[in-house]
Order: structure tokens, then C-alpha cells, then sequence
């Protein structure tokens, strides 16, 4: 196989996935959750709509996870007072403290992945990863040309 770089990738975002899936399931979270909860967590109020464009997928699948959320009591749902027809959605309590544990689970993960990285090797890191991510982001954006 000549596409080192891509199964080097896939490698790597599975074991990422694989990790964070394990330790999220502690706090009892479904896959995903935790991505959410932070991203209301930093929105502070946000619509489904929001989650939906900042996630890339079907709305249903959103609000099928903002329902579990709910039914958890990590997050409440009210209409937008300025659109009645969007959902704004915010932490409870209970999901802002589960947001935090969620934030210092990611450092956690961070710090196991980086471990033996020192300070030159973690910047080219960041600035590989950034160009392949932008990379992928263009060859996207030509496929829907």
C-alpha cells in the first residue's frame, strides 16, 4: 500500500475515537455527546441549527442526540424568542458540570497522546495536521464544484 498517509490518519483517528469512546462512556454519554456538550458549553446557547452546520450532519441526527441530552437532564430546549420555529438549546447544571468533566477528560487525552512529544515536535505536529486538514478541506470544496 503506497497511501501511508491516509491509513496513518485513519490510524490515528480511530485510536483517537476508540479513547475518547471509552472514557466518555464513563460519564455516561453516548457517542458524540461529548462533542456536543462541549460545543454548547462554549456557545453557551445555541440552535440546533448551529450544532447541525458546526457537526456536519442531518439535523435528525442532532436532535435525536439533543433528545437523549434532554432526557439525560444535561441540557434544556426552549423556542428562540426571536423564531419561534428554531430550538434554542442550553446546559443544565448537571451538563455544565458534566461539560467540565468532559473538557479536562480532552486534556487528559491530549496530554496521553502528546506524552512523548517535546515542545518542536508538538508545534510541527499542529502545523502538518493544520495543512492536512486544510488540504482535505479544499479537495472537499472541488468535489462540489
Amino acid at each position: 500500500m503506497d497511501e501511508k498517509i491516509g491509513h496513518l490518519v485513519l490510524d490515528l483517528c480511530n485510536a483517537h475515537r476508540t479513547l475518547t469512546l471509552a472514557k466518555t462512556r464513563k460519564l455516561g454519554l453516548y457517542p458524540g455527546q461529548d462533542v456536543l456538550l462541549r460545543q454548547i458549553a462554549q456557545l453557551q446557547s445555541c440552535s440546533q441549527q448551529t450544532l447541525v452546520k458546526l457537526n456536519n450532519v442531518d439535523h435528525s441526527t442532532i436532535a435525536k442526540s439533543i433528545n437523549r441530552l434532554q432526557k439525560a437532564g444535561l441540557v434544556d430546549k426552549q423556542p428562540n424568542p426571536r423564531d419561534r420555529r428554531a430550538t434554542l438549546v442550553t446546559l443544565t447544571n448537571k451538563g455544565q458540570t458534566i461539560a467540565r468533566q468532559v473538557n479536562a477528560l480532552w486534556a487528559h487525552i491530549e496530554k496521553e497522546a502528546t506524552a512523548n512529544l517535546n515542545e518542536q515536535e508538538l508545534a510541527a505536529l499542529e502545523q502538518l495536521l493544520t495543512k492536512l486538514t486544510n488540504n482535505y478541506k479544499q479537495a472537499l470544496k472541488e468535489e462540489y464544484i
